[in-house]
C-alpha cells in the first residue's frame, strides 16, 4: 500500500480508531466538522513520544484558542493506555 500525502487544507478519507474508552470511532464522527491536528507517534514507552506529548499538552491551548482540536495516535493498544493513564 502506498503512502498518502496530504498537505494543509486537504481532506483524508475516514478511518476508525479505538480509544482505552470507547471502541471503533469514525474519525469525522467524532471530530465532527471542526479544524483538526493529527499527530502519529510510535508507543506510549517511547521516551522521544513521551517528551513530545507533554510539549503538546502544554502548547495545546494554542491550537484549542482557534477551535483546532488535536489527537495523537499511539501504536499502542487501548488497554495498555488505560493501565498507564494518570
Amino acid at each position: 500500500m502506498g503512502h498518502l500525502q496530504l498537505q494543509v487544507d486537504d481532506k483524508a478519507q475516514d478511518f476508525y480508531f479505538d480509544t482505552p474508552w470507547l471502541p471503533r470511532q469514525s474519525f469525522y464522527e467524532t471530530a465532527g466538522n471542526k479544524p483538526a491536528v493529527l499527530v502519529f507517534m510510535r508507543y506510549q514507552g517511547c521516551p522521544v513520544c513521551q517528551m513530545e506529548m507533554a510539549h503538546l499538552k502544554r502548547e495545546v491551548g494554542l491550537f484549542t484558542q482557534k477551535g483546532t482540536r488535536v489527537y495523537v495516535f499511539l501504536q499502542s493498544s487501548p488497554a495498555t493506555l488505560a493501565a498507564n493513564i494518570e
